[in-house]
């Protein structure tokens, strides 16, 4: 199997429920969804889906109910207004970041969740001229808006990871009451979170973004635009709360594989760029700091290198393989978090296998297995490591001794 393409389309906008509904309603089970949320350490919730129909579309809907508490009556959810009513739930980044990297979802998981939450707190510590440690949530600190990001984040894993794209969303229009007054609409946060990205009005007097369906969108995308060519899998629709006049309110998720895989290189909508610096005068610990943040941004990798530079001087090359889409996070990370003045920016054609993962048994339990195709060969598998690492510390053997059996397990399959 190719890699996969997910394009979002958000016609309708998009909200952290809608997208959770969508990835349901795409195929993703949503036992496995509630089974991996309970690593999260909160408790009180429980997740709903339902079948409903909006617009004469068949839609999933997906609602975080949080015990105790009565469902807010708005479009999407309640998370247009983050310095809103607090019910006593909000919680500040650092609290946020602390509990999500002690849950023991899935790293990746772990990465997309923290990325998104720091999108909005960024967006929130510059509107409102404060630190980001000072950034208090309360909505998007509230439990339902954690299950809703980390959900959205752990769905679109069990799909495998695949390439996003998304058409410009629908921000909406008109206004939303805040403890701070009436605020326009598309709201301060959403607007700020979206900052460089295509979006559109259609004019429509309702929040259709919400900072939360932002957040996911800037952190998921590689690019935004018409859909990539592709063959066609599976599509999902995420319902909204409220039926609007004009449309369905759905956001629709289409899932499939790149034509073009078929030659190993990546479709046009992966327009990738090399970022990178020489520099000589910084702590490579602030250089590694740096890397981890442009992996938040959405960069494929990050990467440093050792060199010899002028006057024999020990330096360090920082090299950045990201999206176009994300070129300006990245070179203004790099600008504030290290040393350099300058930087080099360059397109690159990026060619790569085909590639599936695949779940495989071992003596200790299943390890997913990344295989990667040549031509239609296989050319190379890789166990996931932080599978096989959380299945060896639970049963006490060596990790080498569980990456073997995986490799076995797979070649024995021969998938």
């Amino acid at each position: 199997m190719a890699t996969l393409l997910l394009h979002v389309d958000g016609a309708a906008g998009i909200a952290g429920d809608m997208a959770l509904g969508a990835l349901v309603d795409l195929g993703v089970p949503v036992e496995r969804l509630r089974d991996g949320l309970r690593a999260l350490p909160v408790e009180g919730w429980t997740l709903e889906v339902e079948r409903v129909v909006k617009g004469g579309l068949a839609a999933t809907r997906a609602r975080v109910r949080v015990h105790g508490e009565e469902e807010h009556p708005h479009h999407h959810e309640h998370h247009h207004a983050p310095h809103g009513h607090d019910h006593g739930h909000g919680r500040t980044w650092p609290e946020i970041a602390r509990l999500i990297e002690s849950s023991s979802l899935p790293q990746r998981v772990r990465e997309r969740s923290l990325a998104a939450y720091r999108r909005v707190c960024e967006a929130e510590a510059k509107l409102h001229g404060v630190a980001l440690a000072d950034v208090h949530l309360h909505e998007l600190g509230a439990v339902d808006a954690l299950v809703d990001i980390c959900g959205a984040s752990l769905g679109l894993d069990l799909l495998g990871s695949p390439t996003v794209s998304a058409s410009p969303p629908d921000l909406g229009g008109g206004t939303v009451r805040t403890e701070h007054g009436l605020l326009p609409v598309p709201a301060p946060a959403t607007l700020e979170i979206l900052r460089g990205y295509e979006t559109r009005t259609s004019g429509l007097q309702l929040e259709l973004t919400t900072p939360t369906g932002a957040a996911l969108l800037s952190t998921w995308t590689t690019s935004f635009g018409p859909a990539p060519s592709m063959r066609t899998q599976a599509v999902g629709y995420g319902a909204g709360t409220r039926d609007l006049a004009d449309r369905p309110n759905v956001v629709r998720f289409t899932l499939g594989e790149p034509l073009e895989a078929s030659s190993g290189i990546e479709t046009s909508a992966q327009d990738l760029l090399v970022v990178e610096a020489d520099i000589d005068d910084a702590d490579p610990q602030l250089l590694a700091a740096f890397c981890e943040r442009a992996r938040e941004l959405g960069a494929r990798d990050a990467m440093l290198q050792p060199l010899l530079m002028k006057k024999g001087r020990p330096g360090t090359r920082v090299t950045v393989l990201a999206p176009a889409a994300r070129r300006d996070a990245i070179v203004e990370a790099l600008f504030r978090e290290t040393t350099t003045i300058g930087c080099r920016v360059h397109r690159v054609e990026r060619i790569e296998c085909e590639r599936e993962i695949v779940p495989v048994a071992t003596p200790w339990g299943r390890v997913r297995v990344k295989v990667a195709r040549w031509a239609g060969r296989v050319v190379n598998r890789k166990p996931e490591h932080d599978d096989c690492l959380a299945l060896a510390r639970a049963a006490s053997v060596p990790l080498k001794d569980v990456v073997a059996a995986a490799l076995a397990a797979s070649q024995a399959g021969r998938n």
